[in-house]
């Protein structure tokens, strides 16, 4: 009991009300920035009313700004969410949070920090006496290990992490898990085994019945075509993603449908090349998706040898460094509340949250590898 919440009271409580800003979260902070920025802009306004809600604006801007490189900020927004949750022995969100910073620091460059932060939030995952919450921090260890070429202990953490979650079901974090595993073996250059956990994404994709982790899977699938060089298949992959991201309206992923068929033809068709590619940047450059701009402008610097891209860099990197630093000042790193004087207003809230991953599989691995088979036949 705490301040006469219990945790059961607390869960019905918000069972009754509308979707939570956390599970809002949850959702935005893998696959729509732009959404979270507006939640944790939104979260600002209201945070002062109690401390719980202090911590969930300081844990979402957190998350935020680390994904758009304020790493500091961020990582210092993260640091008082934990505080919060530390406070209230909240194991199941402070294992959330450690998780966060430990991907603030990993995205940072900061290995050695980011790896004790996983296994910190493992730690405490496992206090919940939820076998879940012990292993969910484990699939963004075991990138760690494939990024530094410790093939070996990424694998040993990836079967693992599936082990447990095949136990409970979770086919949409299986589904990750397993292109955590294509992404392993495609660095690798292990095309079999590639194909062979390409298979199982595919099938605990379907079984998720989630459409992002369903068109990850196709592309994933015409990844592995291309490398292939079975071109027709790839191909028809692609322009069935393309169609099914049309549907969704996502501007982001679509944009990245038409940039995967820019780069599936710029060896083949620079005209079609071209059309598809200018697709992807209106998209992104109408709807201020800015780290997209700035891929398509990249492949349009060395792929096309467009002079004009040079100057867009430049430009685009001004309108993002002004728009960072714009967004870390309204998300302010202050406490409004002080949480020794909030007894009275405290209401503390477990909610269950997947696992945050990072790292899957787009088509900037796409675009790797298209630039390393035409390396290799020229």
């Amino acid at each position: 009991m705490f301040y006469g919440w219990s945790l059961q009271a607390t869960r019905q409580y918000f069972s009754n009300t509308s979707e939570h800003p956390l599970a809002k979260w949850e959702r935005y902070i893998q696959n729509d920035l732009d959404s979270c920025k507006l939640l944790a802009l939104s979260m600002r306004t209201n945070y002062q009313h109690s401390v719980y809600d202090a911590s969930v604006y300081h844990l979402i801007s957190g998350s935020y700004l680390t994904r758009i490189g304020s790493f500091e900020a961020g990582i210092e927004h993260l640091r008082i969410a934990k505080s919060y949750f530390f406070q209230w022995q909240d194991f199941e969100l402070l294992s959330k949070i450690l998780n966060e910073i430990g991907i603030a620091f990993q995205l940072s460059g900061n290995r050695y920090e980011a790896k004790s932060y996983y296994l910190n939030a493992m730690e405490t995952g496992a206090k919940t006496g939820n076998e879940l919450f012990g292993v969910l921090p484990e699939i963004n260890l075991a990138k760690l290990y494939t990024e530094q070429e410790n093939y070996d202990l990424g694998l040993q953490h990836l079967h693992h992490y599936i082990g447990v979650l095949k136990k409970y079901q979770k086919f949409e974090a299986l589904g990750n898990a397993y292109a955590a595993l294509v992404d392993l073996y495609l660095t690798k250059e292990d095309i079999p085994l590639a194909i062979k956990y390409a298979r199982e994404q595919q099938y605990y994709a379907g079984k998720s019945k989630n459409p992002t982790s369903y068109i990850q899977a196709l592309t994933n699938q015409a990844i592995i075509a291309f490398y292939e060089e079975d071109n027709e298949k790839s191909e028809q992959l692609f322009l069935k993603i393309l169609s099914l991201q049309k549907n969704n309206g996502h501007p982001l992923k679509l944009s990245e449908a038409y940039f995967n068929l820019a780069g599936f033809y710029v060896e083949t068709d620079r005209k079609i090349s071209t059309k598809f590619l200018d697709s992807a940047y209106q998209i992104a450059k109408t709807n201020r998706l800015f780290s997209m701009q700035e891929d398509v402008l990249l492949f349009m610097q060395t792929e096309l040898e467009d002079s004009s891209a040079t100057y867009k860099i430049n430009e685009l990197k001004r309108i993002i460094d002004a728009e960072r630093t714009k967004l870390t000042a309204n998300l302010q790193v202050d406490k409004l509340v002080d949480n020794q004087k909030a007894n009275t207003d405290l209401r503390i809230v477990i909610y269950l949250l997947s696992g945050a991953n990072i790292f899957l599989i787009t088509f900037r691995i796409f675009n790797h590898l298209a630039n390393k088979r035409k390396k290799s036949v020229s």
